[in-house]
């Protein structure tokens, strides 16, 4: 979606992948949040239905497994500790951008 005159595309320079403005850093840390995203709750998904279906699956608790409300709460309250790791993965990302160490 470049053409040959562009230089900067949504706050972020195309030659040097500098970011130059707050919106290159908010679609930064959009993509960065949805990856963390893709990446926890892809594991989850694959823990929660594909694994019980190729693998049988032996309970080591004792008492009765998890209700839904109580599963579905529990996800919706790891959207504040993936937005701090996505925040922190912006912070590194943005020091190794301005040269500062290797990543």
């Amino acid at each position: 979606f470049l053409n040959e005159n562009a230089t900067s595309v949504n706050g972020i320079d195309a030659n040097s992948l500098e970011i130059t403005t707050a919106e290159g850093y908010v679609r930064l840390y959009l993509t960065i949040f949805s990856q963390v995203l893709a990446v926890y709750y892809g594991i989850a998904v694959f823990m929660h239905f594909v694994l019980p279906a190729l693998v049988p699956v032996v309970s080591v608790q004792g008492t009765k497994s998890q209700s839904n409300e109580d599963t579905k709460r529990d996800a919706f309250r790891s959207f504040l500790p993936l937005s701090i790791k996505a925040a922190t993965l912006l912070i590194g990302e943005t020091l190794h951008r301005a040269g500062w160490g290797v990543m």
